[in-house]
């Protein structure tokens, strides 16, 4: 990982993407350390209460696309 990658996003400040708090060097990996997002991820979601109904997917579609564009 450069460190170009890690000073953009350090910068990403938006609603739909989880912010990186930190990052720790060690001599073999790089550790990111970041912000808690409470309700666990996609996969957990649809698993644990099966597809998502065509207008919460949309939603959450569009949010996903917004912070791609961002």
């Amino acid at each position: 990982m450069a460190r170009e990658e890690i000073a953009v996003m350090k910068s990403l400040r938006h609603d739909n993407i989880v912010k990186l708090a930190e990052v720790i060097e060690t001599s073999d990996a790089f550790h990111l350390v970041m912000e808690f997002a409470e309700g666990g991820d996609l996969r957990q979601y649809i698993n644990s209460r099966g597809p998502m109904e065509e207008p919460h997917a949309r939603r959450a579609f569009l949010q996903i696309v917004d912070a791609l564009r961002y």
